[in-house]
Order: C-alpha cells, then structure tokens, then sequence
C-alpha cells in the first residue's frame, strides 16, 4: 500500500507567525501614539482648545488600534486551532486509510503533528502534592506541556529550524484558585536568541496592569532560527491567588531545546 501523508502545515505556522508580526507593529505605533500623548499633555508646550482636539484625536486612533490588534489576535487564535483540527482529522484519515497502527505510533505522530515538536524526552516531574506545599516558599515549577504530556524541569524538545513550535504553560493543576497572571516571560540562557526566537500569547508585563488577564495557561511559541544542539530556555510567571498570604507567587520552569535543519 502507498504512503499515506499529509504533513505540509507550514501555510498556518507561516500566517499566524505574520499575524503575531502585524500585532507588533500596531503595538509600535500605538507606543509613538502614548509618546505624543505625554508630549502634548504637558501644559507648558501646548495648551488650549487646539491642544484638547489634539489629545481627543490620539485616544481615538489608539482606541482603533487597539481593536485592529484584538482583531489580529483573534485571527492568530483561530489559525492556531485550524491548524490543529486540520492535522488531527488528517492523522484520523491517514490511520483509517493504513488501517491502524500501533497506539505509541499513534501518540507520538499525533503529538508532533500537532505542536509542531519533532520529539520530546520528559525531564523532572515533581511529586504529586509538592507544588501545594512549598507555595510562597520558593517558585512552582510551572507545567510545560507538548501536546498535553508534561516536559517537567529540563525536559527537551527537537524543533526544526525556520518553524514554530506551539507549547502550553500552565500553573500546575495542584494549585487550586489561581486567578490572575501578572507576569509572563520568555528568557535563556545566555546566547539563546541567536538560535530561537520566542514568544508569549498573552504576553503579561509585571509593571502594566492592563495587561494582566484571568488565566492559569499560556502559549509560548518557539521559532527555530539557527541549529543547535542544546540551548536551555525558560519560562517565568506571577501569578494571584485569592486568600493567599502573598499578593503574587512566581513560576518558573527550563526546557532544552535542539534545533535541527
């Protein structure tokens, strides 16, 4: 029997990753916009009606980019899980068509098909429990997820270069209540940008609350720009707990990546 394949996802990679391109350049401008917000404001420059319309007229095309970015992360999110759908119907098609395979083939097609990994080797998993107990004591290992297996501390990952992997970031399932994320950031060790570039949907500044939102998980997106054999990368988060003896815990987590042509 032929091969049955279909594996050429790169047109939703590629448009999300334009996307996520887009969305950073309105947030430029909408910084220029802030930027002439503060000049104008300041009564000792300008003043007067003229000065009012000015300010009125830059809230307005900031309230318009702001909606134009929403707009652009919605279509980044729908285009993630087409993506998704699409590569699960087409692995469900591929085993009916060969008449099934062996359920640890299945597993691990299914899971790089659809996260974008190559392979994945599982690192430290904390006992159940312990992430509970040692809150506000020292960081939660926050849970890294490939396609639902959890990588634990310093598990790797394979991706290749030129394509972007899709990870979930999670504050582990054991801490009950989480309620908002204050922080979300994407670091490494020293050099690593020169192999990767990352991002973080959403991406929460510590020191601008409007960005906070009401969330546990995260994504956190990795793009392969140059091979490596091992870079250490790492995730860190704030998050709220309601009732907690502390206004925010941290998380933190390292995964080891390998980037291959």
């Amino acid at each position: 029997m032929n091969e049955y394949k279909v594996s050429d996802y790169g047109v939703f990679s590629d448009a999300v990753a334009s996307t996520k391109t887009f969305g950073t350049s309105i947030s430029g401008v909408q910084e220029a916009i802030n930027s002439a917000k503060t000049t104008l404001s300041d009564t000792s420059i300008f003043e007067g009606p003229a000065q009012a319309n000015c300010i009125s007229k830059l809230e307005s095309i900031n309230t318009d980019f702001e909606s134009i970015n929403t707009n652009y992360q919605a279509i980044s999110n729908y285009l993630t899980g087409t993506s998704t759908n699409y590569q699960e119907s087409d692995q469900n098609a591929a085993n009916a068509v060969l008449g099934g395979t062996s359920s640890g083939t299945q597993a691990a097609t299914s899971a790089n098909s659809k996260s974008g990994v190559l392979e994945y080797k599982v690192g430290n998993i904390p006992e159940a429990g312990s992430q509970v107990s040692t809150l506000g004591k020292k960081a939660t290992l926050l849970d890294v997820q490939v396609d639902g297996q959890s990588l634990g501390q310093d598990g790797s990952i394979v991706i290749k270069k030129g394509e972007t992997v899709h990870l979930k970031v999670k504050i582990p399932d054991e801490i009950q209540g989480v309620q908002t994320l204050k922080r979300t950031s994407a670091d490494g060790a020293g050099g690593w940008s020169q192999y990767v570039s990352q991002e973080n949907t959403p991406n929460v500044n510590k020191k601008d609350a409007s960005t906070f939102v009401d969330a546990r998980e995260y994504d956190w997106y990795i793009t392969g720009t140059n091979d490596t054999d091992n870079i250490t990368l790492s995730q860190t988060a704030l998050f709220t707990v309601p009732g907690g003896n502390l206004g925010s815990y941290k998380g933190m987590v390292r995964v080891r990546v390998k980037v291959v042509s």
